[in-house]
C-alpha cells in the first residue's frame, strides 16, 4: 500500500533529520533550508523534475548508478519498482516538511534532561528512546494525522510521473483510481463508494494513531 510505503518512512526520516540538524553549527541554517526546500516545490514541478532524473537514457539517477556498476534501471517503466520510485519521491518531499515540526519540538525540550542523562551515563540511543521520543509524542501524533490527510493529495504526482497509473496499473493507488473513475470513466456512483472507503481508511488510521500515542503524551 502506497501510504504505508511513504507515511511512516517520511515521518521517521523527518524526525532523524530534525535530531541531526538540531545543533548550533556553522552553516546549519543552510542545511535546514536545503532539507526543507523540496516540500515547498509544487508537486507538478517536482514530478516533472524526477521524471527527467529517472529517464533511462540520460537521467542523472541511472547515470550515476551505472557509474557504480548497477545496470540501467527503468524506474518508471518496470512494474516491480515503479511504485517504490513514486514512494521515494514522496518521502523526499515530505521528510523536510515534517522535520520542521520535530525541530520546533526539539528546541522546546529543556537541555537539563540531556545533562542529567549524560551524568547517568546514557548513550545517544538511550537519550532518544527515553527523553526525545516520549517528549515528541504530541508532535508525532500531529504529524501523523497531517500525513494521513496529505495522502489524498497524491493524484497530481501519479498523473505527472505515470500519466495513467502504469505500468500495468502498478502505481494506480486508490486516490488516483477514484480520480480516474470519476473524471475519466464518469462512473460517479463507484467513485463515491471508493471515496467513502478512502475516508474510512483515513478515519481508522487517525483513530489508531490517537490510540497508540495518547498514552503518556506530553502537551507542554
Amino acid at each position: 500500500m502506497f501510504e504505508a510505503e511513504t507515511i511512516i518512512p517520511s515521518i521517521a526520516l523527518g524526525m532523524l533529520l530534525a535530531v541531526f540538524l538540531n545543533r548550533a553549527l556553522r552553516g546549519i541554517s543552510f542545511l535546514r533550508l536545503s532539507v526543507y526546500y523540496p516540500s515547498v516545490l509544487p508537486t507538478v514541478a517536482l514530478g516533472a523534475i524526477w521524471v527527467f532524473l529517472f529517464i533511462p537514457s540520460y537521467g542523472l539517477v541511472p547515470y550515476y548508478l551505472g557509474k557504480l556498476g548497477i545496470p540501467n534501471i527503468r524506474f518508471l517503466e518496470d512494474p516491480r519498482i515503479a511504485l517504490q520510485a513514486l514512494a521515494f519521491v514522496s518521502i523526499w518531499k515530505q521528510a523536510g516538511y515534517f522535520m520542521i515540526f520535530f525541530l520546533a519540538g526539539l528546541q522546546n525540550i529543556s537541555p537539563e534532561y540531556y545533562e542529567t542523562a549524560l551524568l547517568e551515563g546514557a548513550n545517544a540511543f538511550q537519550k532518544f528512546r527515553y527523553i526525545t521520543f516520549p517528549l515528541l509524542k504530541s508532535i508525532t501524533l500531529f504529524v501523523l494525522v497531517m500525513a494521513f490527510i496529505g495522502s489524498v493529495q497524491w493524484v497530481d504526482q501519479v498523473f505527472i510521473m505515470t500519466r495513467d497509473g502504469g505500468p500495468l496499473d502498478s502505481t494506480n493507488i486508490l486516490v488516483f483510481h477514484i480520480y480516474q473513475t470519476a473524471f475519466e470513466y464518469w462512473n460517479l456512483g463507484q467513485a463515491s463508494v471508493l471515496t467513502v472507503i478512502q475516508i474510512l481508511i483515513l478515519i481508522s488510521g487517525t483513530f489508531l494513531a490517537f490510540r497508540v500515542f495518547e498514552r503518556g503524551m506530553n502537551y507542554e
